[in-house]
């Protein structure tokens, strides 16, 4: 999309410009809403394919119809990002992309822990309670370490 706008923009054709965000617009906006609609109809029967059975599917259906009912505004946010780097804006689009990162990182650890003002304890039952520890591997059964080296660094 950034490809075309921009080379509309080169030859001068503001109209074809405009009328490709104009589409790209519509194009994001239908392709959101199939994306939600598939997965708020198709979703639960997915999940069970993939092998989700009682309480887990019940918790990932809940959580596709929360993250499958912002489909729109992700494709919306992403074709603006490309709808402005074809007018050759490139530090606007990436601060967008990487504050809504941030700020998904924020939210994400605030509500899935339940942690500040914010205690969703009842939200996410499957949070583990506060003062418990989880119990570690006994030694000798614990998983095998794998070590990846890139460029002599060890993760």
């Amino acid at each position: 999309m950034s490809s075309a706008i921009a080379r509309a923009l080169g030859a001068g054709d503001r109209d074809r410009a405009e009328s490709l965000a104009t589409h790209a617009l519509l194009i994001a906006v239908l392709f959101g809403l199939v994306f939600m609609l598939g997965m708020l109809a198709g979703g639960p029967r997915l999940l069970e394919l993939l092998g989700g059975r009682g309480n887990v599917l019940a918790q990932a259906i809940a959580y596709s119809h929360i993250y499958f009912g912002g489909a729109v505004l992700i494709w919306l946010v992403n074709i603006l990002a490309s709808i402005l780097r074809g007018t050759g804006n490139m530090k606007l689009p990436s601060l967008m992309i990487v504050n809504s990162a941030i700020c998904q990182i924020i939210l994400g650890r605030t509500l899935g822990l339940g942690q500040g003002l914010l205690n969703l304890t009842m939200v996410c039952p499957s949070r583990p309670s506060r003062g418990r520890r989880m119990p570690r591997p006994r030694r000798g059964r614990s998983t095998p370490r794998h070590k990846l080296r890139l460029r002599d660094v060890t993760f």
